[in-house]
């Protein structure tokens, strides 16, 4: 939302000295004067800025073509074992929309393929499979005597939630490939994929938490996959 502009600004200050008045050598005194009627040129003013508008005058600002998205259009970041699509308010601002206030994901997995565990630390979301089979997890926060791992598998037309902030990922686990859309109570919920956002950190600091030394931390790193990936090694 915008901040007021400056002709607003100077509306409202010239209202507020017109409610006040100062005898020479006394204190200002706030007289009970009836609040002045706006200025035109503060009803104008106002009505270009976002803060003064209604939810209904702001989406008269989008075409009725920005209220539809493609997601099939979005480029993502593909992979040989898939591609996640985002639509986040960065890219599709009528999702910032005050009574809008959500983003959404388009996913693709080939069969056997990973989506990297990762987080969303500004949104919770709601995952609703449209094809394949899935396993899908999250790890509860250390916090409480019940700190465990959760696993369900989904079938096409299935659906999980994870809380916001919270380590999850999937696997598809059909021989095709998998397709899913998450969507966010958050227009800009963020995304932080675990293992190489760890990797980024200082090299000390992630040889202590992987317990290995710099060097075999170091080696690790440079696998670890940013976007879909396949299933791991078994040698």
């Amino acid at each position: 939302m915008g901040f007021l502009t400056s002709t607003a600004a100077v509306a409202v200050a010239t209202a507020l000295a017109a409610a006040t008045t100062t005898t020479p050598g006394t204190a200002a005194a706030v007289t009970p004067a009836a609040a002045p009627a706006a200025t035109p040129a503060a009803v104008a003013a106002a009505s270009t800025d976002s803060a003064f508008m209604s939810t209904a005058a702001l989406r008269s600002r989008f075409a009725d073509g920005e209220f539809a998205i493609d997601a099939t259009a979005i480029t993502g970041s593909p992979t040989p074992s898939g591609v996640v699509r985002p639509a986040f308010v960065g890219s599709f601002p009528v999702l910032g929309l005050p009574d809008v206030r959500m983003s959404f994901a388009f996913v693709t997995l080939e069969g056997g393929a990973f989506n990297q565990a990762h987080t969303h630390p500004r949104g919770a979301e709601l995952l609703f499979l449209t094809k394949g089979k899935m396993d899908v997890f999250f790890v509860e926060d250390n916090v409480g005597p019940n700190a465990r791992t959760v696993v369900n598998t989904l079938n096409a037309g299935g659906a999980t939630v994870f809380g916001q902030g919270l380590i999850h990922g999937e696997q598809c686990v059909s021989e095709g490939p998998c397709e899913f859309v998450a969507v966010f109570n958050n227009p800009d919920a963020g995304g932080l994929t675990v293992a190489p956002r760890l990797c980024a950190g200082p090299p000390d600091a992630v040889a202590a938490a992987l317990g290995t030394t710099v060097a075999k931390a170091e080696k690790v790193c440079r696998g670890v996959a940013m976007g879909p990936s396949a299933g791991p090694s078994r040698d």
